[in-house]
């Protein structure tokens, strides 16, 4: 999902080599990510993890959560972090895609306050929906 929305125009969409091209373009973002550094992961093991009597090893650190930060290097997404999140245990189950924008330049000025950073999210499960947070 996160190719689909990085990616830059493919040459085709449409037609027998439309799907060669998607694909290709998708590849491209691939090949533009660096490899991930551990100072770039957050991981984690939600409280009470070791007391499932199917864990076994009651001293392990086997992470249930993390978190980690990736950049395209290409010019349109040059310094933007792109954010991937996944746990065992968490409040709820869901896949969404949060695109957070910049703030706006005179939100304060304008405003008399910092305005809230605007977001716009993609769930693609449960319920899908795109919405636009302020």
């Amino acid at each position: 999902v996160m190719t689909l929305l990085a990616m830059e125009a493919p040459t085709k969409v449409d037609g027998p080599e439309a799907g060669r091209s998607i694909r290709d373009a998708k590849v491209q973002v691939l090949k533009s990510m660096e490899p991930i550094e551990i100072d770039d992961c957050c991981l984690g093991q939600y409280e009470g993890y070791t007391d499932d009597e199917t864990i076994k090893n009651k001293e392990t650190n086997t992470p249930t959560f993390a978190a980690i930060r990736c950049y395209v290097n290409n010019p349109r997404w040059a310094g933007v972090p792109f954010i991937f999140k996944a746990g065992k245990a968490l409040d709820e189950r869901k896949a969404e895609m949060r695109i957070q924008f910049k703030d706006a330049p005179a939100s304060k000025f304008l405003f008399d306050h910092e305005c809230a950073r605007n977001e716009l999210v993609i769930r693609m499960q449960p319920d899908e929906a795109i919405y636009f947070k302020t």
